[in-house]
């Protein structure tokens, strides 16, 4: 099998913070392997456990046409387009996808400047997660790892209060994107100016913009998943006008209208779409 994903939830105090853990191998020997990643609205904290990492655009230099290996621990922005990764070798990840308050209220660290990025994530936080990701790295089983990253999560989450944009996140999710700006600044209690504003600095996207990414990221778990009959089924189910509307958001943020998606899915990165029982830790 060239992909092999695994993921679980966290455990409970990090949940407001932390989507999932995932864990994922991928086999680009004899010809390679490239997939298109399609927006989820989160951060990915990637650790890669061999020596041979993914590709990603703007990692390498002129001369290799913009693509290079990712960093050791690749933290990628919310994206609110899709991107390629290749893989030319045997590629083994230990990551974490994070909701972006959630990362941001635990490291402290703003996410405006990374939107549409990929960085090394020891130059974003600094080399307090360099330890952590070094203990991944000498675990053997997947529960080793996991407990290794939860206990140190859950030491900063302890730290940790809501805000307002944690609370504006978590409705926005809750409504799989379908809320107005305005309604959701007013149950805040603050200006939809300093709510747009605030939004975009923490996540990197305005939170109409964010809107629309979690919107379509639910309409392509359903096709991904293929708990659908119809793709007007699909549109209405994630709260689109109608079926044009969809095609057109879908094309937008995906790269492909629904039908070349669905015929092409086995090209793009996709969620396993559930979550394993918690391995037991060696």
């Amino acid at each position: 099998m060239a992909v092999d994903l695994q993921e679980f939830r966290p455990v409970q105090p990090l949940r407001p913070h932390v989507q999932r853990f995932w864990a994922g191998r991928f086999d680009g020997r004899g010809g390679g392997l490239a997939q298109r990643v399609v927006p989820s609205g989160h951060i990915e904290c990637i650790i890669h456990l061999t020596d041979h990492h993914c590709d990603l655009m703007g990692a390498g230099t002129p001369a290799t046409g913009g693509w290079g290996q990712s960093p050791d621990v690749t933290l990628i922005g919310v994206h609110d387009a899709p991107y390629e990764v290749r893989f030319s070798d045997a590629v083994e990840v230990f990551a974490v996808r994070f909701r972006p308050a959630g990362f941001r209220s635990l490291f402290g660290v703003p996410l405006g400047e990374l939107a549409g990025s990929h960085e090394d994530l020891e130059a974003v936080v600094g080399a307090r997660f360099a330890e952590v990701a070094a203990r991944v790295r000498d675990e053997t089983t997947v529960g080793g790892r996991l407990r290794v990253v939860e206990r140190f999560l859950e030491g900063l989450a302890a730290d940790c209060e809501a805000t307002y944009l944690d609370r504006a996140e978590r409705q926005i999710l809750a409504t799989g994107g379908t809320l107005d700006v305005g309604a959701l600044a007013d149950g805040l209690g603050v200006s939809r100016r300093q709510l747009e504003r605030a939004f975009r600095e923490a996540h990197g996207v305005s939170p109409k913009r964010y809107m629309r990414v979690v919107r379509m990221n639910r309409a392509h778990a359903m096709l991904a998943g293929g708990a659908f009959r119809t793709l007007a089924d699909v549109a209405y189910a994630a709260g689109y006008a109608d079926q044009a509307h969809f095609t057109r958001e879908f094309k937008a943020l995906v790269g492909r209208p629904p039908s070349r998606y669905l015929a092409e899915r086995a090209d793009y990165a996709v969620s396993a779409g559930e979550h394993r029982e918690r391995p037991p830790v060696a």
